[in-house]
């Protein structure tokens, strides 16, 4: 395994280590003498958005292609 590959795959452990904590924050009931600081729900977001980011990377990683989005080429019809 590449030193390329731990990493991202680390990084990917943290992000869902993230998400389960701040879900976990946000399932707790709200205590009227001290207000959240944090908005969980974005935070939420924002990690789900970049795990599907080390995600795409991680698959590029191990098939050694980089993902590329389908795009219509000039003359030819989208199926």
């Amino acid at each position: 395994m590449s030193m390329e590959l731990i990493l991202t795959l680390a990084i990917a452990a943290v992000e869902v280590g993230l998400i389960v904590l701040c879900r976990f924050r946000l399932k707790q009931p709200p205590n009227p003498n001290s207000p959240r600081i944090l908005p969980y729900g974005a935070i939420i977001i924002l990690l789900t958005f970049g795990f599907f980011l080390t995600a795409a990377h991680t698959v590029s990683l191990v098939t050694g292609k980089q993902l590329m989005p389908k795009t219509k080429q000039p003359g030819q019809m989208m199926r």
